[in-house]
């Protein structure tokens, strides 16, 4: 089973070699000597400016509580928080589909790299799509288009999921020697039931995009039931 994030996954599906909780860099050799020709991705700039925006964020938090603009002090600031969210919104604008389409052209074979390690295994591949918060929380939402002027009209909150689960779909029969076998890549898309649980319950840590306890109570179970379902997991 593979856990994909809308939030940021569609934009992070390459292989990165981490050398320090600021520097994160590209694994293939060519895109790593590309990038070092800008200045923004040397070692030393990266540093200084992590550790520059951990000492903002942390004013950021101060000030917030002191103006008594947040009750209660969450993973990020209220400004960083609505900031993250909104550039995660970018891959849901109807105007930018398009560009949605090229980079998920570019970078979905990830996938199939995945299904075959399974398919050489006679295993079955599980993608389980995670939703965005901003997907989720209808308070976050408005929350973001009267901070930055956006209409709901623009936004298509489920292209996304339906890019991925089509692309599931679509490779869905992996053929070897002659026959046809179900190794293909199943999808569970946890969008519907979020969505339907979070009209009434908080799903998500404050401030934070990641789930609470409740949260992942509720995966868990959508998770465990679609297991059973496919007979993935009692009784094998």
């Amino acid at each position: 089973m593979v856990g994909f994030f809308v939030g940021n996954d569609f934009g992070e599906m390459d292989f990165f070699v981490l050398r320090g909780p600021f520097i994160k860099e590209p694994r293939e050799p060519w895109s790593r000597a590309w990038g070092y020709l800008r200045f923004h991705n040397f070692w030393l700039y990266k540093v200084v400016e992590g550790k520059l925006t951990l000492i903002l964020e942390k004013r950021r938090k101060l000030q917030e509580q002191e103006e008594a603009r947040v009750t209660r002090e969450g993973s990020f600031s209220r400004q960083a928080f609505l900031g993250i969210e909104k550039n995660r919104m970018r891959i849901f604008e109807k105007g930018k589909k398009a560009d949605l389409d090229r980079l998920w052209k570019r970078k979905a074979d990830l996938l199939l790299k995945f299904k075959e390690w399974c398919a050489q295994r006679q295993i079955p591949l599980v993608i389980a799509i995670i939703p965005d918060q901003f997907q989720v929380d209808q308070d976050l939402r408005q929350e973001i288009y009267q901070t930055y002027q956006v209409s709901a009209a623009d936004l298509d909150l489920t292209y996304p999921n339906r890019l991925l689960s089509g692309y599931c779909r679509q490779h869905g029969i992996l053929c070897l020697s002659g026959y046809c076998r179900q190794h293909g890549i199943l999808c569970l898309d946890l969008l519907a039931p979020f969505q339907e649980q979070g009209a009434s319950q908080t799903l998500y840590k404050l401030r934070d995009s990641h789930w609470n306890e409740a949260g992942n109570r509720l995966a868990g179970e959508h998770i465990f039931n679609f297991l059973t379902q496919h007979r993935l997991v009692g009784g094998r």
